[in-house]
């Protein structure tokens, strides 16, 4: 849903770890005479996405920085500014501390919103109950961001108005907030509608069966794996409710998923829920998103469709390609870069090639480049749509579940549905002949299929395989015989260790909060 920008509220932000309550005076409207009927009650629905869109956020943080560092994206400098990419952050840690903020902020707008909803004027109950269940499913959403990067987290359901409220609050156990966000999710679903034109930036009951899903693979899998079998059906059952709608399908060209999301075109039958961009910096307004900025193809023209190129795409996911015969690794993966007067360079450093699957410029038939996005271009922001959830890992994660149940046979179908559209023919049977050979094709198939779509470090953490990866990651550049000038690619590899599974409770909340610990693994 593109974010409403011309008309703000106020919404009293939750810090939950600052020594004041974070008010935003965003216009003149207080929150005790706002929420009187369904505009105003949609504003404010607007303000929690808006919050999520923010550059602490999936603007930057969650899509692109702490989502690197993996078998599948580094960070393209000797510097360790992108400190979660590089396993260098800590409690204290600025960017850290704010994606905390953040997500609480957004947490108790929703909280807000659920508080006043109840008494606005609404022409109809159907009406009162979308923005309640949106509403809870966007709180719920934070949460699990939330119970996958720090485990044990306070859970505030009521609204915030004073620092004793913010503060003093014991963490839910893992297991504890994972119940809710099913509890949640499962109680809503019913009240969001289906997909339908102009309904893909926001939730519907399709996006809550697949978070619904993807909530139950994370539950099952390391550290929680909380009652595994029952939640791989639970998987199984969510993803079905998807196939079965009959509102998504594979979309039959790849390229033209992003080339799309690029774009600003917003079709529903692959996205099942993204987060949406807007590039307006032409009018002042910063309401546009990092991708095809901080990750991207290299692109050094001095305005427009600028990429600084601040990651490299990881030499062993170029290696998981079938490089002739799979139609993702172009686009996935860039050969080539643009210099300052907009000349293409092609790159013969196989260390070196770029995340291709955001670019803000492509090559033609001629060879020459053509930029992607409509409109006036900014550099610093884009106005490119990000992905959060599509069709095709709804596939995967089913196919993933009904292995794990031990019914093999039948998942292969479903990861051949991907190789189809990737121009691959099916796989060998050899090659996912056991529950154990299936699992480790899936991880692959995966990455070659999610690559730079935030998925893949929460894959690798509930899988037990982080460490592992970016060993074998480290094994493929020192067989390459990667330069002396580039020994920093080695920095996630080097400083990972097993506590960075999780992330440190910020200081600034341990020193506010005194009935919060740190977690064992930081202490």
């Amino acid at each position: 849903m593109k974010k409403l920008i011309y008309i703000l509220i106020v919404l009293f932000s939750l810090s939950g770890c600052e020594d004041n309550l974070d008010l935003e005076p965003i216009s003149s409207v207080s929150s005790s005479t706002f929420y009187n009927n369904k505009d105003e009650c949609q504003l404010a629905l607007n303000g929690i996405y808006n919050v999520i869109g923010g550059s602490d956020l999936y603007g930057k943080s969650l899509g692109i920085t702490s989502a690197y560092g993996t078998d599948e994206a580094l960070y393209a400098r000797e510097n360790q500014n992108w400190s979660f990419a590089t396993y260098t952050f800590n409690a204290s840690t600025k960017e850290l501390e704010k994606v905390w903020m953040s997500l609480y902020r957004a947490i108790n707008n929703a909280n807000i919103l659920l508080s006043k909803v109840g008494n606005a004027n609404f022409s109809s109950d159907k009406d009162v109950q979308e923005i309640i269940a949106q509403a809870r499913f966007l709180r719920a959403f934070c949460y699990y961001e939330l119970v996958k990067r720090w485990e044990n987290v306070p859970l505030r359901l009521e609204v915030v108005e004073t620092l004793e409220q913010a503060n003093n609050i014991k963490a839910s156990s893992a297991e504890a907030v994972y119940l809710f966000i099913i509890d949640e999710l499962e109680e809503i679903a019913p009240s969001l509608e289906l997909p339908k034109s102009g309904s893909i930036g926001k939730a519907t009951r399709t996006a809550c069966w697949g978070l619904l899903a993807r909530v139950y693979l994370s539950k099952a899998g390391y550290p929680i794996q909380h009652e595994p079998t029952e939640s791989y059906k639970k998987v199984e059952e969510y993803c079905d409710n998807i196939i079965n709608s009959g509102v998504h399908s594979l979309n039959p060209d790849y390229k033209n998923i992003f080339m799309q999301e690029i774009k600003g075109i917003h079709d529903f039958s692959e996205i099942i829920f993204e987060i949406q961009f807007e590039n307006i910096s032409s009018e002042g307004l910063n309401e546009g998103g990092a991708y095809g900025v901080a990750t991207g193809v290299q692109t050094l023209v001095s305005k427009g469709a600028y990429c600084g190129g601040f990651s490299y795409a990881a030499l062993s996911l170029v290696n998981l390609y079938d490089q002739d015969q799979d139609i993702r690794y172009n686009w996935n993966i860039a050969d080539w870069k643009v210099d300052k007067k907009g000349k293409l360079q092609q790159i013969s450093d196989i260390f070196k090639l770029y995340p291709g699957k955001f670019r803000r410029m492509d090559i033609d038939d001629e060879g020459q480049t053509i930029p992607l996005e409509p409109g006036t271009l900014s550099k610093n922001q884009t106005g490119i749509d990000f992905p959060v959830l599509r069709y095709s890992d709804v596939l995967l994660m089913k196919a993933e579940a009904i292995n794990e149940l031990g019914r093999t046979t039948e998942a292969t179908p479903l990861l051949n549905q991907i190789r189809h559209r990737a121009g691959l023919a099916d796989i060998e049977a050899e090659t996912v002949a056991s529950i154990d050979l299936f699992r480790e094709e899936l991880k692959d198939e995966r990455s070659r299929e999610l690559c730079f779509e935030g998925v893949r470090k929460f894959d690798l953490i509930r899988w037990g395989d982080l460490g592992r990866k970016l060993n074998d990651l480290e094994a493929q550049m020192d067989q390459a015989k990667i330069s002396d000038s580039y020994q920093w690619l080695y920095d996630a590899s080097r400083n990972f260790e097993d506590k960075h599974v999780v992330w440190p409770l910020p200081l600034i909340e341990l020193e506010e909060n005194k009935l919060i610990e740190q977690h064992s693994l930081w202490k």
